[in-house]
């Protein structure tokens, strides 16, 4: 099916309810080459839509005299779709001045070589409480097998101005972000759970050094696996990690068990990065937590619980900043970090010279001054590093984050 240009666009009431133009509802769509928008705008709700040889749904083209249209997908289901060079059950570009709403939708078992479940390039985008499972981004060898080679096993969201709100994103694969890659735009209320990835980025993956403000915020990360660095989340560039639970992730072969930073020296326009109000258990890595950093923008670690992981290696976080940067552009304060596996809880591996580490009012699980400097890696064990300054320090549990 294709809705050309010559379509009459759907049109929306006060109230967002469709009121007229094209449409597609309560339909099956199947085994053929999937719906094709060239430049049409249906409203396509209440349909099946599967067993296609191309994407699900796809845009093949925007045009920018018409930047009004408003695109809504809702409340289908979207199954086993092969988007080939595509996304797998849904791929889009768009850059009009309205939002496509992508919502209610279940999308699984589809194939894409970036975003098997969806791939979303553009701006004004809202993905909002689908359920996104079991899909692949990758493609297929001249054998017939299939090899990971993609990002966002459930979404490639790569927009301006995105919003992933509300999803269930279970079961999905990739190279890089099983569950989420994500770009520009907010990450929130998501249950990203047993994804994986051959590659980086288990639950979520950002590659972004463009400096513009991101947020992952009060997601469940849970049970993801990468097969090299950040089990449950993998950060090239600057993000905000707030209040997520992250817990039963993997690294499987490197580091951030849970958490992945590697910050560059781009400008987000923001004074201070924060992962903070996370509560961080029961991952698996050679560390839990791995930031390195480029950057002079202030990285605030601060009231999280970080207890009962597994480190395979000597440090549950470990800390670095390029030696061109101070250290006092971390900040590791006010969090319950203990019981976590490893010889030491933080391991500050900024080079001698950079200043110390502000590790003050932290609880260590327990108030004796001499077990917690043996939790503490710094100069002390390496006279290549700096300081870790860890008091004062909290001698109970800290309640109120």
């Amino acid at each position: 099916i294709v809705f050309y240009d010559s379509s009459v666009d759907a049109s929306y009431d006060g109230n967002g309810d469709y009121a007229s133009g094209s449409i597609l509802e309560y339909c099956t769509v199947e085994y053929g080459g999937g719906i094709l928008l060239s430049k049409g705008n249906p409203f396509i709700n209440q349909s099946t839509i599967r067993y296609h040889s191309g994407s699900g749904i796809r845009t093949d083209s925007y045009d920018y005299n018409n930047s009004t249209p408003t695109l809504k997908i809702t409340n289908n289901t979207i199954s086993n779709n092969k988007g080939g060079s595509y996304g797998g059950g849904i791929s889009l570009y768009w850059y009009a001045v309205n939002t496509v709403i992508i919502s209610g939708n279940t999308i699984s078992n589809n194939v894409g070589s970036n975003g098997g479940g969806i791939k979303a390039d553009g701006s004004s985008m809202i993905i909002s409480g689908n359920t996104i499972e079991s899909n692949k981004a990758g493609d297929y060898e001249y054998n017939g097998n299939f090899s990971l080679r993609g990002e966002g096993g459930g979404i490639r969201a790569e927009g301006s101005s995105m919003q992933v709100l509300n999803n269930i994103i279970s079961g999905n694969q990739a190279q890089s972000g099983g569950g989420i890659k994500g770009g520009k735009g907010t990450i929130t209320g998501n249950t990203v759970i047993n994804n994986y990835a051959s590659s980086n980025g288990g639950g979520f993956y950002l590659d972004d050094t463009s400096g513009n403000t991101k947020i992952l915020n009060d997601n469940f990360i849970l049970n993801n696996t990468a097969n090299s660095s950040g089990g449950g989340i993998y950060i090239n560039g600057s993000i905000g990690i707030t209040g997520n639970v992250i817990a039963g992730n993997t690294s499987t072969n490197y580091d951030g068990g849970a958490i992945y930073y590697r910050r560059g020296s781009e400008s987000s326009g923001d004074d201070v990065h924060y992962v903070s109000a996370n509560t961080i258990f029961n991952n698996t890595g050679k560390n839990v937590i791995y930031h390195y950093c480029f950057s002079d923008v202030v990285l605030r670690v601060e009231n999280n619980v970080i207890v009962g992981n597994n480190a395979t290696g000597s440090y549950v976080v470990l800390l670095e900043n390029h030696p061109s940067y101070g250290n006092g552009n971390i900040l590791f304060n006010n969090n319950n970090i203990y019981d976590n596996g490893g010889t030491y809880e933080l391991s500050n591996q900024s080079a001698l010279g950079t200043g110390s580490l502000n590790a003050e009012s932290n609880y260590w699980g327990t108030s004796d001054a001499s077990a917690i400097a043996a939790k503490v890696h710094d100069w002390n064990d390496d006279s290549s590093f700096e300081f870790v300054d860890y008091t004062p320090h909290e001698t109970t549990l800290i309640t109120s984050n």
